[in-house]
């Protein structure tokens, strides 16, 4: 009975990383049993046989080499070594090992689902007399033989082809799904998944491979790098704030993370998958034929399991000229693969796509002090409590009895409207300075009144963003509404 394998990508040290490695290899498990069912297909010939047949069964280790020859070309599968199979047409670049195996089992083991004729006389009518697919397989050791499958034209009946070995003019139907790895070219067995989901974890100071550290992101239309790292918050149970994201923004500036509108940026890495390979082993010349001499970005993802940098080149358009992807190269591979607009999200992303409207979220409960300075004059705000019950709140050393305006002046404060990138330096004094400091650090915003209408933000010494002036204005207002009474105004 026909012996099912399994395989998997050589990946030198990395297990989880697939685009490193370029042979597969095979491993047998328990024989599976063959299923016979009946069929009605239509025929232009003879009365059929309407049950299925197993013609032949082999262990698909025994095979030496498979050739294909079909619409995309001739290439071989062939055995590097005991249960390591490889493609010489495109050696040293990474395999897909589910299309390599597939292939071999293909030709391993056919199952006849009806006899059409035993002695066609003319081929032709079946599209045998210049069949789609020509796939030999030379089988060695104690099961040393050579077989030939034709197959020709899809039948009536939907899902079946016809099929004939080399020396039999018997023709049979054949199903579709047991064939249809027999119809691929070699750049259909390169593989197309940049990383997979790891399947082996080292439970040891419970590390992840798929951790992700750090993503990078470099472009020609913007002047600075695009960073996501890891929040390193997370790590410590005492440290509460309000990201919700296991990720921060650290470049160009510092910024919490949206989860939903940073979903594809910062884990699209590991569904993402080439829906076509454009070229392999290009040279100069195929590098600027795709934009890749001098590329139009990079991203980096340092990740647990491997690091993996993308080179990003030109679009590509359909034959309609409507534009779908970009052609990409991963540093190290010599392939040159197609990735659709949509699932490649780094192309034309922007700071402020995926990030939250929170300039800072240091969680209430977890302050120490709020320190303002305001257009000369300074105030001191000391917290103590664990929630809204024992929150208590004194200023300048007198208890502020109105803890609930005390809630929405933070929140106000909070709401400080990151409504564009800033980053060019600026050192000019800040009308308004607010220091929050917690047990495990402290958030600096320094408001400076810049031109039309607009404030520079700086964020722990960083200029960061701008706002609008009147929101600066507003929370000046505040800030004295606060000391000397009245209800906030919470518009700007």
């Amino acid at each position: 009975m026909n012996k099912k394998v399994r395989t998997g990508i050589i990946a030198g040290s990395c297990a989880v990383v697939l685009l490193a490695g370029a042979l597969v290899v095979l491993k047998l498990t328990e024989p599976a049993e063959t299923t016979e069912e009946e069929n009605n297909l239509s025929s232009t010939s003879s009365p059929a046989e309407k049950t299925s047949k197993l013609l032949y069964d082999k262990n698909p280790a025994d095979i030496a080499s498979v050739e294909l020859k079909n619409a995309e070309g001739t290439f071989k599968v062939e055995r590097y070594a005991d249960d390591f199979w490889t493609i010489p047409e495109i050696s040293g670049l990474p395999l897909d090992y589910n299309a390599i195996n597939t292939i071999l089992e293909s030709c391993a083991s056919v199952t006849a689902e009806q006899t059409v004729v035993e002695k066609a006389e003319d081929l032709s009518v079946y599209g045998l007399a210049e069949p789609q697919v020509t796939a030999t397989a030379v089988f060695d050791g104690s099961a040393a033989e050579t077989k030939t499958i034709l197959i020709g034209d899809e039948t009536p009946k939907t899902g079946y082809y016809y099929f004939k070995f080399a020396d039999s003019d018997t023709v049979y139907t054949i199903k579709k799904g047991a064939v249809s790895y027999l119809f691929y070219g070699e750049y259909d067995c390169l593989n197309h998944v940049m990383y997979a989901t790891p399947v082996d974890t080292d439970t040891e100071d419970d590390y992840n491979p798929a951790k992700i550290n750090s993503i990078t992101i470099s472009r020609k239309d913007i002047d600075y790098d695009i960073k996501l790292e890891y929040d390193v918050r997370q790590d410590y149970a005492e440290s509460i704030t309000g990201n919700s994201s296991t990720h921060v923004l650290s470049e160009p500036v510092s910024l919490d993370l949206n989860p939903d509108k940073a979903e594809a940026t910062l884990n699209g890495i590991f569904s993402l998958s080439a829906v076509d390979v454009a070229a392999v082993y290009p040279d100069e010349a195929a590098l600027a034929e795709y934009g890749l001499d001098d590329p139009y970005g990079k991203v980096t993802f340092d990740i647990n399991a491997g690091v993996m940098t993308i080179l990003m080149g030109d679009p590509y358009k359909n034959e309609e000229g409507k534009q779908e992807g970009y052609y990409c190269k991963v540093d190290g591979i010599d392939v040159i693969y197609k990735f659709t607009n949509g699932s490649f999200p780094w192309i034309d992303v922007m700071p402020l796509d995926i990030t939250t409207s929170l300039i800072t979220s240091t969680y209430i409960y977890s302050i120490n002090t709020i320190d303002i300075e305001c257009e000369g004059t300074s105030y001191s705000y000391q917290l103590e409590g664990e929630d809204a019950k024992s929150l208590a709140v004194k200023l300048d050393g007198n208890e502020y009895a109105d803890t609930d305006k005390f809630k929405t002046f933070y929140q106000f404060i909070l709401r400080a409207p990151a409504e564009e990138l800033y980053t060019e330096n600026n050192t000019d004094e800040a009308r308004i300075t607010i220091t929050m400091t917690t047990d495990y650090g402290k958030d600096v915003l320094e408001f400076i009144t810049d031109e039309d209408r607009m404030t520079v933000i700086r964020l722990n010494g960083r200029t960061s963003f701008r706002c609008r002036t009147a929101y600066a204005d507003r929370l000046a207002e505040n800030i004295l509404k606060m000391v000397s009474g009245g209800e906030l105004i919470e518009t700007w």
